[in-house]
């Protein structure tokens, strides 16, 4: 779980690989992905669950992500992608009655929206993992975030990770591995449904999060900055192209 455009996708790519199956959640318009996955030596099922902010049901995607939480998902779906893989039997009897773990994806670079969403998702006394993604975009802002008092403030596992660039993935499969083999119900020390989260979430940042002295930019700042900049980042896809046209 986690917010848009924040790397679900690349992640749950990475650990399903190809077996995979895209589904429509039955009576709205949200797609969804399944795949089956291994972990310590017990064969899962991993959902890409829709992008979301929080989880406060103001529309179809939070509705959907909490109603996966609480295990309410209705049985039965039709695929709606068949080509993302040759099984096509029925996910949805293998989603209920709840999950027995979350991967809650944090994004580093907007990092106090996601800390909320965890802590929304914490709530439900699920086995939690969180994986700070984007932290080479934290650090191009000057922004230090410190994993490990993030994961003893909320005594959770806490993977720090730049998934494009396949950096984390060893920690993230280690954790889950644990987190199988171990699971625990997160510890929630604050009023549960409070309208004082956000808050909480701030309060948190502040904790973790402090300017630091890093100035070495991502590769894909400096790529970025390359292609909009006037030399030699125009002229460049042009003569990619020429170069192209005489090969």
């Amino acid at each position: 779980m986690g917010p848009p455009n924040v790397g679900k996708r690349v992640i749950f790519n990475y650990l399903t690989g190809m077996n995979v199956n895209c589904a429509n959640y039955s009576g709205t318009t949200i797609d969804y992905l399944a795949g089956k996955i291994s972990i310590a030596g017990k064969k899962m099922l991993l959902v890409d669950v829709p992008g979301t902010y929080t989880l406060n049901a103001t529309n179809q995607a939070e509705q959907v992500a909490v109603d996966m939480l609480k295990g309410l998902h209705r049985a039965g779906y039709q695929p709606s992608f068949m080509h993302c893989s040759n099984d096509t039997g029925d996910y949805s009897s293998a989603l209920s009655p709840r999950p027995g773990s979350v991967v809650c994806v944090l994004d580093a670079n907007n990092i106090e929206n996601s800390l909320y969403l965890l802590l929304q998702i914490m709530e439900f006394k699920i086995p939690t993992i969180a994986v700070l993604n984007r932290m080479d975009l934290a650090r191009d802002k000057n922004l230090s975030i410190d994993h490990v008092k993030l994961s003893k403030d909320l005594n959770i596992q806490v993977i720090p990770m730049v998934a494009v660039e396949n950096q984390g993935f060893d920690q993230l499969e280690s954790a889950l591995e644990n987190i199988v083999l171990n699971p625990v119900e997160p510890e929630v020390n604050w009023d549960i449904n409070c309208s004082c989260l956000w808050k909480v979430a701030e309060k948190l940042r502040g904790k973790i999060c402090v300017q630091g002295k890093l100035k070495k930019l991502s590769n894909r700042s400096v790529w970025g900055n390359k292609l909009v900049s006037p030399w030699p980042g125009r002229p460049w896809p042009f003569s990619f192209y020429l170069s192209l046209l005489h090969s």
